[in-house]
């Protein structure tokens, strides 16, 4: 039986975490941590962890046969908490993103390996149905040289409604690039390669706040391929859409609720039917199994489960890198630290005073 803690109760514990590793026969939840005292108990009461600790020091001061610790707090502290559970020996599996800056992200990395301990990033969005699909039909050389990338994802609404202090300055400043989109960021980098350049960059910000609430940019990457990146807030409806497009043939990737659709020549209605057919009787399908209790992990969790799970599997065999090791997720990191520096720039020239045209005439 693999032991572990989980660090941090807040929803996407209790939604996501809970559910996948209550999916898993060989893990047991032996701990939590949480600084709110009610949400703490309310959250060991319905994990049946047997202890609940206020702070990672009082943890990993009693916890002596822990096997991994779960770290799912703000993403300011996730550097701090990770960079303490591997001083103390023990394996980590963190929410993203792992670190605030790539440099970080390195430091943990080296840390880790030199304590011969599995550090493990929860990029979930890999492990998502339609995108572990698209990733065999580019392995089977389906797709023929990836050329460009088109990444739209649009919520209608506003994840700064709760101001909350603890975080408020990373709404501000960094929520939008390494919250959200990580997720997307992940995935350019996962198909086009690590990014080279940003070719140009544009922002939208709330007039109160000041936080970014659109970014559009133009992405070079290493392997030749381009992505376009357009994140919006607040936007008329709710969609994210993945484009791939190959010399031999495009990939579309929808999410919420998933699809996956392969497209080659003319595209004809028919053709768009059959699609969204498919991905609406998958829907239903999935649906149904959640509501019913029928599925083993919930829709909603299940590349969760498959990051923890493959992760539990690298502990129990050693010689097996996590599904998603922090060597890999640095090139994301440094893909974000490249857009948020751009969109600083970008903020900066906007801001200076400009002549107008009678002026400069």
């Amino acid at each position: 039986m693999i032991r572990c803690a989980i660090v941090g109760a807040g929803a996407v514990v209790e939604e996501l975490h809970l559910p996948a590793l209550r999916a898993m026969r060989d893990v047991e939840i032996a701990a939590v941590c949480e600084l709110d005292p009610e949400r703490g108990k309310r959250f060991q009461r319905i994990s049946g962890a047997r202890r609940l600790y206020r702070t990672l020091d009082e943890l990993l001061g009693a916890e002596t046969d822990l096997d991994f610790v779960d770290i799912a707090t703000p993403a300011h502290t996730h550097y701090t908490l990770a960079k303490q559970a591997l001083s103390a020996g023990m394996h980590v599996l963190v929410e993203k993103p792992l670190a605030l800056s790539a440099q970080d992200a390195v430091d943990l990395d080296e840390l880790a390996r030199s304590r011969h301990l599995k550090l493990c990033v929860l990029q979930n969005y890999r492990f998502r149905t339609p995108v572990r699909r698209a990733q065999r039909y580019v392995a089977d050389g389906l797709l023929g040289k990836l050329e460009r990338v088109g990444m739209t994802c649009h919520w209608n609404h506003d994840i700064f409604a709760e101001r909350r202090a603890w975080d408020w300055a990373d709404k501000g400043t960094r929520l939008l690039l390494y919250e959200i989109a990580v997720h997307y960021v992940d995935l350019a980098v996962l198909f086009a390669g690590p990014l080279t350049n940003i070719v140009g960059i544009q922002s939208a910000r709330e007039p109160e706040s000041g936080a970014i609430t659109a970014i559009s940019a133009l992405l070079e990457h290493e392997s030749g391929a381009q992505t376009l990146l357009d994140l919006a807030f607040l936007a008329s409806s709710r969609f994210a859409r993945i484009d791939l497009f190959g010399s031999r043939s495009d990939v579309c990737i929808k999410l919420f609720p998933e699809a996956f659709a392969p497209r080659l020549g003319t595209i004809h209605p028919l053709k768009e039917i059959k699609a969204e057919l498919r991905r609406t009787a998958d829907f239903v399908i999935d649906s149904a199994l959640d509501r019913f209790k029928l599925s083993r992990v919930r829709r909603r969790a299940l590349s969760h489960f498959l990051v923890i799970d493959g992760f539990a599997r690298s502990l129990r065999e050693p010689e097996l890198e996590p599904p998603v090791a922090a060597a890999s997720a640095i090139q994301t990191l440094r893909a974000l630290d490249s857009l948020h520096a751009a969109l600083a720039s970008h903020a900066a020239r906007a801001a200076e005073p400009r002549l107008s045209f009678l002026e400069a005439s």
